[in-house]
């Protein structure tokens, strides 16, 4: 037989041991759902290769829109130049206006 005591304190030890467990495995649930939520989060970036492919195509683009905005630039200064001069190079000089409106702007002479 045990002695007198003994039982309560086990009993008090087993109570504390269970109630450390239960606190315990709360913190690992706890843990577990704030990886779950991350893992989930994760997932929603995007890829660093993918960033740097879009970021090249698009600088590749706004390089091709820069050249072509100073080719057509370029275009209405010399047509417009060459209806300044005063010879008649381009007997019907007024279509631009109709054909490329908004590029840019020829004032009639």
């Amino acid at each position: 037989m045990p002695p007198p005591g003994a039982v309560t304190g086990l009993t008090s030890r087993v109570s504390t041991a269970e109630g450390a467990i239960t606190s315990q495995s709360q913190q690992l649930t706890n843990l577990q759902n704030s990886l779950n939520t991350t893992n989930s989060n994760v997932s929603k970036k995007a890829d660093a290769t993918a960033l740097t492919s879009v970021d090249n195509r698009v600088t590749e683009a706004e390089g091709k829109l820069t050249t072509q905005s100073q080719q057509l630039t370029n275009l209405a200064n010399v047509l417009t130049a060459t209806r300044n001069a005063g010879d008649n190079l381009i007997p019907n000089f007024d279509f631009c206006r109709a054909a490329l409106p908004g590029i840019f702007s020829i004032q009639p002479v």
